[in-house]
């Protein structure tokens, strides 16, 4: 199939490649050089993979949950104060005895490695 004139007028131009110096070519280290070879390092296990995503999925589901608790104490906090009755206020109270007490007690006392 040949492309009419007209749709190569609408074509845009294309793009060359010029340069004025002499492509790169590799030269071989001398001969009486030592070189070293450098250590590979061995690729990581699946299981270790595996294992450091568990870990990190592990830590940052307890900062939500904590965050979330934290979030609920604040609005409960902001209702008690619109309507400060005292069962308003021990609600709010059992709730941050019974929840976030506990989850902050989880955050601080977590096995750090």
């Amino acid at each position: 199939m040949v492309a009419s004139p007209a749709s190569q007028e609408n074509s845009p131009p294309r793009l060359e490649l010029v340069t004025d110096e002499e492509p790169l070519k590799f030269q071989p280290p001398p001969a009486d050089s030592p070189t070293e070879p450098t250590p590979a390092q061995p690729a990581p296990s699946p299981a270790a993979i595996y294992t450091t995503i568990r870990l990190i999925t592990m830590i940052l589901a307890v900062r939500l949950l904590l965050l979330l608790t934290l979030l609920g104490a604040v609005v409960l906090a902001v209702m008690a104060m619109m309507t400060p009755t005292p069962m308003t206020m021990g609600v709010l109270g059992i709730y941050c005895v019974l929840a976030v007490l506990p989850m902050v007690w989880l955050e601080r006392t977590a096995v750090r490695k």
